[in-house]
C-alpha cells in the first residue's frame, strides 16, 4: 500500500558566499541563472549517482496568466509561473554548464505548451497510444529531449500517485532581483513570523541575489528528509559552487569534494584507520585448528545426517587425506576439486587438502556440466577430483581428471605405509599460502576463479568483531559449498570449538524438517540469504525463534522482514555484506531493537583488520551523504583472479591517509555513508551485475551462453520483481529466421537437433499468424491485456 504523507514542511536558511572576482564576473554573465540552477542539479548527481541530472526551473518568462485564462491582472495578487523540467544527460569527465546551457535553450522553445497540447502532440508522435509512447521512451537510450519530459507527464497522468507530484518533485528557482523575498511597508515595521509550512514539492532550492553573494532557502519535506541530509547536502552544494566558480571547466565525476574538514569527521567517527584485533595472521587454518582439536579433541566437530565426527576423529581423517595426497607428490598449492554437498567427509577433504600444503576448489554439483567444464578447463593445475557421498562422476571432457570418492581415501589400507607425519614438514603450508579458489559470475561468459590465503580465513573466523554468537555455537551449515558463505560457516565453527550441523538438500527445502532440525539440535547460529529468510519467516518461524545469532546477507534486506523478525525472535539479527574477493564478508550491521527504515537497511562497518571507504571514480574519498564506490581493504582480500588480466581496475592501489598507498578491491557496489552517525547503504550495482538468492550473477554471462545456441540471433537478460518483490532473471531472444512456417512444413532436408528447434518455433509461428489469428498489426494491443493466463508449460506446468 503507498505511504501517505502529511505534507509537512521545514525551512532551512544558508549563504552562498561569492567574493571573488572571476567567481563574481560568472555570476554577472547572461543566462548565470542557468549555472546556478545547475549546481543542485550537480549535487543531487553526487549525492545519488544519477547519469541523468534533472533540473526543474522556474522560468522567469511567464510571469503573468495566459490570454485564455481572461483574467483582469489587476485585480489579481500573486504570480503565475511555468515550470520547465529541464533534463541534461552528461559525461562525469565533461563540464556540466555546456550541456545545462544547451538544454535550457531547447526547453524555452517549448514555452507555454499546455498539458492538453503536449498530450495530443505525443500521442500523435506514438500512433495514438500511451503504450506505444512508453516504449518509446523506453527505446530512447538516454536520448531524453523536452518532448520525452512531456511524454513522462502525459503517462503519470494516466496513473497519479496521490503522495508524490506526477512529474516535479524537486525545484531549484533563482530571483536574480536584489531585495525580492524582503517585506516591507513605508512607515511600519514588520518581522516574519515561524508558522507550519506546507510542502509544495519533496525539496525546493531558492536563491536570493544579494548585494554581497546569494541567500538561500531550502524548503524541503520532513516525510522525506530529516535536518542531517539536508545540511550535508547544503555542505557538498557549497563544495560544488565553490569548486565549479573557481574553475568551470572542471567534469562533474572530477570535482574535489573531500576536504581536511571531512577528514577529521570520518576520523572522530572511525571510518579512517582499520580496528585492528589480535588475531593469528601468521598462523595457517591448519594451525588454528590444531590448537582447537588439542582443547576440545572429544567435542563433536561436525555431524550430518549418517555420521558424526569429533573435533579428534575430524584431525585423523583429515590426516589420512592429506597423507594420500602427500604421497601423489603434487606441486603445492595445486588445486583438487570437490565436487561434494554438505557432510562430515566433506569438511574433512578440506583439512586434509589444506594439511598437504594444496588448495582445494569446491564444485556445485547442481550446476550444469557446462559450467563446470568452463571453471575446470581455466586452472592450469589441475588433475584430481574428490568426489562426496553418492555423487557420481561428471564425466568431463576437458582434461585428464582422476575421479576418487573421498571415503576411498580414509580406508586404512589406503594410508598403510606409515604416519602422515614422516617427512611432512618440508611442504607445511604458510599464512599466504593458497587456501581455495571460488569461481563468480563473469561478464564475458568465463567464470573469475578468486583466490583466497589462509590469512584472509583467519581474519574472517577468529576474534573478528563480526562474530556475535559464543565461540562453541552450534552452526547451521546450509550454505551451498561453493558459495562464500560456506566459508563463514565452516571454520568461524571449527577454528572456534563449535559444532557444523551440515545440512542435505531435502531438508533445508522442507520447511517443517528444517524447523524440527534446528530445535533437535538446538541451533545456535545460523547465515541465511534475504530470499530464503523470507521463505523461512512466513514458512517456519519456529526455526527463526530458536536463533541465539541470525545472519543475513547476500542481496538487499527487505525492513519488512526485519520488522516481522523482531516479532518472533528474541535473538540478534546482523545484516552482512561482501564479495567473494575479500572473503565473503566486508561489513556488517547489528539492527537495533527499536531502529526503524523506509527502504534499505544499513550494511553497517567494516570488519576487523579490514577497511570500506567510499570513493569516486579517480579512488579519492568523498564526504557523508555522497554516494560513490565501495572500495575495500585489508587482510581479507583475495590474491587476486587466476587469470591476471582480470586483476585490471578491479585490484588496485588507493590513498586513504597521508600518501600512503594500500591494496584495495573495487567491488563495483554504489554506497554511501549515512551522514547521522557514518553507517554504509547500499544503492545498487555500477554495472550489469546482480544479486539474486545471495548470489553475484552477471546478466553478461546469461547473454553470452543463450546466445551460443544456432537459433539464437540475440539475447537480453533482466532481473525483475513481482508482486512479492521476489526476483528472477528473465531472459528476451531474437531467433536465427533459418525459413518461414510455410517452408519448414514443405521441407523434407534432415535437419540438426538445434535446427529442428528452429523449424518447431517458425512452424509454430506460421500457425499462429496465417492461419488462426489476424494480422497482429490489427489489433489493439491496449484491449489485449495478460491474455495469456492461465497457459501452463507441459514440461513443467509453471
Amino acid at each position: 500500500m503507498e505511504s501517505r504523507r502529511t505534507w509537512a514542511d521545514k525551512r532551512t536558511t544558508f549563504n552562498a558566499d561569492i567574493h571573488e572576482s572571476s567567481q563574481v564576473e560568472i555570476c554577472s554573465q547572461p543566462g548565470s541563472y542557468i549555472y546556478m540552477t545547475a549546481q543542485p542539479g550537480v549535487s543531487r548527481h553526487e549525492l545519488e549517482q544519477d547519469i541523468d541530472i534533472i533540473i526543474r526551473h522556474f522560468s522567469p518568462v511567464k510571469s503573468e496568466a495566459p490570454a485564455e485564462f481572461d483574467i483582469n491582472h489587476n485585480q489579481v495578487c500573486g504570480a503565475w509561473v511555468e515550470v520547465l523540467p529541464l533534463v541534461t544527460k552528461t559525461a562525469t569527465d565533461k563540464p556540466f554548464l555546456i550541456s545545462a546551457i544547451k538544454t535550457m535553450a531547447a526547453a524555452l522553445q517549448h514555452d507555454g505548451l499546455t498539458t492538453e497540447e503536449s498530450q495530443s502532440r505525443m500521442l500523435v508522435m506514438y500512433g495514438g497510444s500511451l503504450r506505444q509512447m512508453s516504449k518509446a521512451l523506453e527505446e530512447a537510450h538516454g536520448v531524453f529531449q523536452w518532448e520525452h519530459c512531456i511524454a513522462i507527464m502525459c503517462l503519470s497522468v494516466t496513473n497519479p500517485l496521490t503522495s508524490r507530484q506526477p512529474l516535479v518533485q524537486v525545484v531549484f528557482a533563482v530571483h536574480s532581483q536584489l531585495g525580492l523575498g524582503e517585506f516591507s511597508l513605508e512607515g511600519i515595521d514588520t518581522e516574519y513570523i515561524d508558522q507550519s509550512l506546507t510542502s509544495r514539492f519533496d525539496l525546493e532550492f531558492h536563491f536570493f541575489q544579494e548585494k554581497d553573494g546569494l541567500r538561500g532557502e531550502v524548503l524541503y519535506s520532513t516525510d522525506l528528509y530529516n535536518p542531517d541530509t539536508i545540511t550535508n547536502m547544503l555542505s557538498i552544494f557549497q563544495k560544488i559552487l565553490e569548486t565549479t566558480l573557481a574553475n568551470p571547466q572542471t567534469g562533474v565525476g572530477l570535482l574535489p569534494l573531500f576536504s581536511n574538514e571531512d577528514f577529521s569527521k570520518f576520523d572522530s567517527f572511525g571510518l579512517i584507520d582499520i580496528e585492528r584485533t589480535d588475531y593469528q595472521a601468521d598462523c595457517t587454518v591448519i594451525d588454528a585448528f590444531c590448537e582447537q582439536v588439542a582443547v576440545c579433541s572429544n567435542a563433536v566437530a561436525v555431524k550430518d545426517s549418517s555420521s558424526t565426527m569429533t573435533y579428534s576423529q575430524l584431525d585423523e581423517k583429515s590426516d589420512s587425506i592429506a597423507h594420500w595426497l602427500r604421497r601423489r607428490c603434487f606441486a603445492p598449492e595445486t588445486l583438487i576439486g570437490v565436487y561434494a554437498g554438505r557432510s562430515c567427509q566433506t569438511v574433512a577433504a578440506y583439512l586434509g587438502i589444506l594439511k598437504a600444503g594444496l588448495a582445494y576448489l569446491p564444485l556445485d554439483s547442481k550446476q550444469p556440466l557446462g559450467r563446470i567444464e568452463s571453471i575446470v578447463s581455466s586452472v592450469d593445475r589441475f588433475g584430481t577430483m574428490l568426489l562426496g557421498p553418492d555423487m557420481e562422476v561428471p564425466h568431463l571432457s576437458s582434461k585428464d581428471i582422476e575421479y576418487l570418492h573421498i571415503d576411498d581415501l580414509l580406508q586404512p589400507r589406503v594410508n598403510e605405509n606409515g604416519n602422515l607425519a614422516n617427512g611432512f614438514s618440508e611442504s607445511l603450508p604458510s599464512a599466504t599460502s593458497l587456501a581455495y579458489v571460488m569461481f563468480t559470475s563473469g561478464s564475458t561468459g568465463r567464470p573469475k576463479g578468486v583466490m583466497v590465503e589462509h590469512r584472509s580465513i583467519l581474519r574472517l573466523a577468529t576474534h573478528s568483531n563480526v562474530i556475535l554468537h559464543r565461540r562453541n555455537a552450534v552452526t547451521a551449515h546450509i550454505s551451498n559449498t561453493a558459495f562464500d558463505a560456506s566459508t563463514w560457516e565452516i571454520y568461524v565453527t571449527l577454528l572456534n570449538g563449535g559444532t557444523l550441523i551440515c545440512f542435505d538438500n531435502m531438508t533445508v527445502l522442507d520447511y517443517e524438517a528444517l524447523s524440527s532440525m534446528f530445535v533437535h539440535e538446538r541451533i545456535e547460529s545460523v547465515f541465511m540469504t534475504p530470499a530464503l529468510f523470507k521463505q523461512y519467516l512466513s514458512q517456519c518461524p519456529d526455526a527463526i525463534r530458536v536463533l541465539d545469532t541470525l545472519y543475513v546477507g547476500g542481496e538487499r534486506l527487505d525492513p519488512e522482514d526485519v520488522y516481522t523478525a523482531r516479532g518472533i525472535m528474541s535473538g540478534k539479527l546482523v545484516q552482512i555484506y561482501g564479495p567473494t574477493e575479500n572473503t565473503g564478508f566486508s561489513t556488517y550491521y547489528h539492527v537495533p531493537p527499536e531502529e526503524t527504515y523506509t527502504d534499505r537497511v544499513p550494511i553497517g562497518r567494516a570488519l576487523s583488520n579490514s577497511g570500506a571507504y567510499v570513493m569516486d571514480p579517480l579512488q579519492k574519498l568523498v564526504p557523508l551523504g555522497v554516494v560513490g564506490e565501495l572500495i575495500v581493504t585489508g587482510d581479507g582480500l583475495a590474491r587476486g583472479y587466476i587469470d591476471p588480466q582480470q586483476n585490471l581496475n578491479r585490484f588496485v592501489s588507493v590513498t586513504i591517509r597521508d600518501g600512503e598507498k594500500v591494496q584495495a578491491y573495487r567491488t563495483g557496489d554504489y554506497v554511501r555513508h549515512r551522514p547521522a552517525d557514518g553507517q554504509l547503504e547500499y544503492f545498487g550495482r555500477i554495472d550489469g551485475q546482480i544479486k539474486i538468492r545471495g548470489q553475484r550473477v552477471e546478466l553478461g554471462e546469461i547473454e553470452h551462453v543463450i546466445r551460443t545456441h544456432s537459433s539464437v540471433d540475440d539475447a537480453a537478460a533482466v532481473l525483475q520483481y513481482g508482486s512479492t518483490e521476489d526476483a528472477q532473471i528473465a531472459a528476451f531472444i531474437t531467433l536465427r529466421r533459418l525459413e518461414t512456417g510455410r517452408q519448414a512444413l514443405a521441407s523434407d532436408a534432415p535437419v540438426a537437433d538445434d535446427d529442428n528447434e528452429t523449424r518447431q518455433v517458425s512452424v509454430w509461428e506460421g500457425l499462429f499468424d496465417e492461419d488462426t489469428y489476424e494480422s497482429i498489426d490489427k489489433v489493439q494491443t491496449e484491449t489485449i491485456g495478460r491474455d495469456f493466463i492461465g497457459w501452463t508449460s507441459m514440461y513443467v506446468s509453471d
